[in-house]
């Protein structure tokens, strides 16, 4: 089981990973692309997707200012901060959302993200306490 999740861990993040070298690309070359392939020039980005992304980069730096506050010395790798920031997404989400008005298709959105979230918490959850065993 535990095997499992984490390959399905490691397919979400290539996947993001793949989606995100794609959606820079694009930007470079004037194109801008929203999740999950919405191309901007025929529609605008929405604001509510707007208000969410940066609500969600502010939770994540807060979440980490306190992590550095209160544990300077504490070891972050790469898989907790997309665990963390996928997290404050779907936060935001809930709270945004709901707050504009947005129609129930877009919501999928919402379960996306919060699914990535989990997966990413269960996959990296015994690594942790791996890396940080006494010996």
């Amino acid at each position: 089981m535990r095997l499992k999740i984490t390959r399905l861990a490691k397919i979400i993040v290539l996947l993001l990973m793949i989606w995100s070298v794609y959606a820079a690309l694009s930007a470079i070359f004037g194109v801008v692309v929203y999740f999950p392939l919405r191309i901007a020039a025929t529609e605008p980005i929405p604001e509510y997707r707007w208000q969410s992304v940066r609500v969600a980069i502010l939770l994540t730096f807060a979440y980490y200012g306190l992590v550095y506050v209160f544990d300077a010395a504490r070891e972050v790798f790469p898989i907790h901060f997309l665990k963390i920031y996928l997290l404050m997404l779907s936060i935001s989400c809930v709270f945004i959302f709901p707050q504009h008005g947005v129609e129930w298709p877009e919501y999928f959105f919402l379960v996306f993200v919060a699914t990535c979230a989990s997966t990413l918490h269960l996959a990296s959850k015994q690594n942790y306490r791996r890396y940080f065993k006494k010996r």
